[in-house]
């Protein structure tokens, strides 16, 4: 079979017998918790949950005086990104936030829907360029709408403190 490649410009793309839309606006909540999540696994090469329990044996070990099993633990967890190559690829679950079948419910997001897209993707043939240049793309808009969603709510809450003090000087 020969690789594909999806056009980015066309915002649709068919996988395995299903139409794929690129939708890469805003987000509902239970994709952004995820995106959260795969930024994490994105940045250190394991999920938050492997992260955090291995933060956690830390401190106990720490406190246990135990720094030979500290040095053989933060071993492990370097070795985390070598492991990368035997998951599903992070940017490729990060386009399933925003790449949805016409009928999706785009509220909400599971394992199960990220990896049959991906497998959608994979039995179609698709490179995975362009999946990257989207992921890449995506993480720098939420980048954007979070930083003017915080300067806005600042906005929004120093004109609420300001009514205030004016309520309490009459």
């Amino acid at each position: 079979m020969d690789l594909k490649s999806i056009n980015i410009q066309e915002k649709t793309f068919k996988a395995n017998g299903k139409l794929y839309y690129i939708e890469p606006g805003d987000i509902s909540i239970d994709r952004y918790a995820k995106y959260e999540e795969l930024a994490l696994e994105l940045q250190y090469g394991v999920s938050q949950a492997e992260m955090f329990a291995n933060w956690k044996q830390v401190t106990q070990l720490a406190n246990e005086l135990k720094f030979s099993d500290i040095a053989v633990l933060a071993n492990n967890m370097q070795n985390g990104l070598i492991k990368l190559m035997d998951r599903q690829n992070t940017s490729l679950k990060m386009c399933t936030l925003f790449i949805n079948e016409e009928n999706e419910d785009r509220t909400k997001i599971s394992d199960d829907m990220i990896s049959n897209k991906i497998n959608d993707w994979r039995e179609e043939g698709y490179t995975v360029g362009p999946f990257f240049q989207l992921a890449l793309a995506f993480s720098g808009l939420i980048k954007e709408i979070s930083s003017k969603l915080s300067q806005e709510s600042l906005a929004k809450m120093e004109a609420m403190e300001k009514e205030v003090i004016t309520q309490k000087a009459k």
